[in-house]
């Protein structure tokens, strides 16, 4: 989901930002985390 939002942001923070506040989880560094793992399994992120 980050990756789909992130052109629509100046940077990659903003879009975590957004997106963490959006589905209601508590930290958007507990999103950013889920993300680069993500990233790292091969996922989109």
């Amino acid at each position: 989901m980050v990756a789909e939002v992130r052109p629509n942001y100046e940077s990659d923070w903003a879009a975590i930002t957004a997106v963490a506040a959006r589905l209601g989880i508590g930290t958007a560094e507990t999103l950013r985390k889920w993300a680069r793992r993500s990233t790292r399994a091969g996922g989109r992120g």
